[in-house]
């Protein structure tokens, strides 16, 4: 019996070693995500947003660059760009909201990987008898 439990008992480390590794390919995961997400927070106003504010470009017109400041400021108050402003703040929330998350998963998985140590490891802390 004690022997059946031994092997048991090395079977059972075996499988908690292994997900202790897959918790740090995990680990390894959410740092390329968190990443990617940085990038679409820097482009998607760049890529998206920015060329939106162009249209509608009329036919066979070429746009005009202008300093004049009051139609800088009508341009600024047009509800196009207020529906881009909130698009924009929607997005790049839902991109924040992703990250934050993100970092939480990270200090909950630095938790369990603090209270695996070496010792629930170790055959011989579970009992005299083993070897």
């Amino acid at each position: 019996m004690i022997n059946q439990l031994e092997i048991n008992s090395h079977i059972l480390i075996q499988k908690f070693t292994k997900n202790y590794q897959d918790l740090i390919s995990f680990e390894d995961l959410l740092k390329s995500l968190s990443y990617v997400i940085i990038i679409l927070l820097i482009a998607f106003p760049l890529t998206v947003i920015y060329p939106l504010h162009f249209l509608p470009i009329s036919l066979n017109k070429n746009p005009e660059i202008t300093i004049n400041i009051s139609e800088i400021i009508a341009h600024l108050f047009s509800i196009k760009i207020i529906l881009l402003i909130l698009f924009l703040i929607i997005i790049e929330g839902l991109f924040i909201y992703f990250l934050i998350m993100i970092k939480n998963i990270k200090r909950e998985l630095e938790d369990v990987k603090g209270s695996n140590s070496d010792e629930v490891k170790n055959i011989k802390r579970y009992s005299i008898y083993f070897k």
